[in-house]
């Protein structure tokens, strides 16, 4: 009964050492992670700042009443750097600038640039996905073919389903001749964004393939 007893005490001595160990290794994670973004947020800072002055110097401007244009370029540069619990990035971002005679024309256009240009890493990104899927799937050659030409056609079918796109920095000079140029950055969450256009391009494999839905689903990483 002693050994039990004594054992058992034991057990209990090795599972608290166990969870104190545990909390303190956590304790020093956390720290190292708040001093990393603390490293990393005054690299930001001083990035954003010597960027700023070059900007201003140029003779960019933010619009009336938005934020001055180091924090502007501060939120930026933090979401560019921001990971998911996987490592990978959280947004992508895309840089596009435009001249119009309104301000608002080179607004738009400049935005409508950057968005393609989302839509091109996002198609080549899912580009890869897809071909790596298809060694793993039972796939004929022909229709592996098919599923590679529609998706090298997506661009303007992932740009026109592009959701919640978000201008981080908007930034405005006059050119010589009294028009306008605009300069955005926009950045849009990575997970949505590749949800979505998996989705608009699956919508558009069922069109012009023959490719079951739910090989397609496997092909696109949907079935997870």
């Amino acid at each position: 009964m002693k050994k039990i007893i004594i054992s058992f005490i034991l057990a209990q001595c090795v599972f608290c050492f166990a969870q104190d160990s545990s909390k303190e290794s956590n304790i020093e994670q956390q720290k190292k992670e708040k001093q990393l973004r603390k490293e990393l947020n005054e690299k930001v800072g001083k990035q954003a700042k010597k960027e700023g002055a070059r900007l201003i110097k140029e003779g960019w401007e933010t619009p009336p009443g938005d934020l001055p244009l180091k924090n502007k370029l501060d939120g930026f540069y933090i979401k560019r750097q921001e990971t998911d619990t996987e490592g990978y990035p959280a947004w992508y971002t895309a840089f596009a600038q435009s001249t119009g005679n309104t301000q608002m024309a080179a607004k738009l256009a400049a935005i409508e640039l950057a968005k393609l240009e989302l839509s091109a890493q996002l198609a080549s990104n899912i580009s890869g996905l897809i071909e790596s899927s298809l060694v793993s799937n039972s796939i004929s050659a022909d229709e592996a073919s098919n599923i590679q030409k529609v998706v090298a056609a997506s661009n303007n079918v992932i740009s026109t389903n592009l959701a919640r796109v978000v201008t981080l920095v908007e930034i405005y000079k006059k050119t010589s001749d009294g028009n306008t140029q605009c300069a955005v950055h926009v950045g849009t969450n990575a997970k949505v964004a590749e949800q979505t256009a998996k989705k608009a391009i699956r919508k558009k494999l069922e069109e012009e393939t023959n490719v079951v839905k739910e090989n397609l689903d496997k092909i696109l990483g949907l079935d997870q």
